[in-house]
């Protein structure tokens, strides 16, 4: 096992971003290394290196993290030119819903599109970004029930956790684990689902 790899349950498990990033959203896309502009680059991860994303949202976990820059390998799904981002949403290890990141390339926001386990969408909107649903009828991925369980295994006696999936050429990739979402801003709609989710949140006495 190296660096780009975990174990989850007993299973190995490629991993895209497996480091406690210092920021959120700081990213520089390479399709062509020919096209790359190495100054404005250098000018772009020179800024990052100097930010400190705690101060902006005071979560915690980022607090004392040493920045770095990381490199990783680009790759899409079936759909030839992106990659979906399957999160699911965990309560004290039990996975209540999750939903799905597509269409990042859209303006001025991509989309969310929210599901049941059994891969029914819900008909829920997040306002945090404003983000709509794509209106496609996705197709599940080959992954899924092993994204269900390495998700039931990570968050086990967590309060909550989120915890995200790729899949690429039908091979299944961790993304990473949040335990503030939108730094817990995010607004849902309708209220009573929020209500809903508020119920599902058992903190430690």
């Amino acid at each position: 096992m190296d660096e780009k790899t975990i174990i989850i349950g007993g299973d190995i498990v490629p991993t895209i971003n497996n480091y406690s990033y210092f920021s959120s959203g700081d990213i520089y896309i390479c399709k062509d290394k020919s096209t790359i502009d190495f100054v404005e680059l250098k000018n772009k991860v020179n800024k990052w290196l100097k930010s400190r994303y705690y101060w902006r949202s005071r979560e915690f976990p980022y607090k004392d993290i040493k920045p770095k820059i990381i490199c990783e390998k680009y790759m899409v799904d079936s759909s030839g030119f992106e990659l979906k981002d399957y999160k699911f949403w965990c309560f004290n290890g039990v996975v209540k819903y999750l939903y799905i990141c597509l269409n990042r390339h859209k303006k001025p926001a991509f989309n969310v599109d929210y599901y049941e386990l059994d891969w029914k969408p819900m008909p829920i909107e997040n306002h945090y970004r404003k983000w709509d649903c794509s209106g496609q009828k996705l197709e599940k991925p080959k992954n899924y029930n092993k994204m269900i369980e390495f998700s039931k295994y990570i968050s086990k006696d967590i309060p909550f956790l989120r915890v995200d999936f790729y899949e690429a050429n039908e091979q299944l990739y961790f993304g990473e684990l949040t335990f503030f979402p939108g730094s817990g801003f995010e607004i849902f709609r309708s209220e009573e689902f929020d209500n809903l989710m508020g119920s599902w949140l058992e903190l430690p006495k």
